[in-house]
């Protein structure tokens, strides 16, 4: 990885790209940057999950399959999020549910078994995994509420409000099934937005 990405990478991770005795630069290390083509895979369904990867630019999904065929967003990823299911890389299991790019993109890739060694070797970046942790919880419960307690109208105002790059990016059948709600629903609460 060049400066200029180890600095990009350094920087979505929060961390001072010069680090305490190189362990940071160790850890940016593990890490290549990959290009993804619109709707390319990067972690598969019923996969152990062997890699993970900070996204550079661009916009992934992680979706399901139910048993009708019918995808189910499940959550959108963007500048300097993680690709990361937390509970395939605690436990080892296979992937739930699948990781693809929307659009052209890029992401800081590596595999899960070089970064679990890197979090071993460095409280730094053990930290900021915290911190990750601890984010992701905060957003699944929110979505959680989200589902359960608010109006699809409302669900879709809070998506725009704090997803306004990807509303414009990413195809309505995908936000459609992150609200938990079908296209033509999506169309009709659009509709009714522009009218106000």
């Amino acid at each position: 990885m060049d400066g200029g990405d180890a600095a990009r990478l350094a920087g979505f991770l929060g961390l001072e790209a010069g680090g305490a005795d190189g362990e940071v630069q160790r850890a940016l290390g593990i890490f290549s940057p990959r290009e993804y083509g619109a709707r390319e895979s990067f972690q598969g369904a019923g996969r152990v999950h062997d890699l993970m990867g900070v996204v550079d630019s661009g916009c992934f999904r992680f979706y399901y399959i139910d048993r009708e065929g019918r995808e189910r967003t499940k959550h959108f990823v963007s500048d300097g999020g993680f690709l990361l299911s937390l509970s395939s890389f605690a436990t080892g299991a296979e992937l739930p549910f699948a990781i693809q790019a929307i659009a052209a993109s890029r992401a800081f890739v590596a595999r899960t078994s070089d970064f679990r060694r890197a979090l071993d070797g460095s409280p730094e970046l053990e930290a900021l995994y915290f911190e990750h942790l601890q984010r992701m919880y905060v957003i699944k419960e929110r979505r959680e509420e989200d589902l359960l307690m608010k109006r699809p109208e409302d669900r879709y105002a809070d998506f725009i409000s704090e997803h306004p790059g990807i509303v414009r990016s990413v195809p309505q059948h995908y936000i459609a099934t992150y609200l938990g709600i079908d296209p033509v629903s999506l169309s009709r609460i659009k509709a009714r937005a522009r009218r106000r």
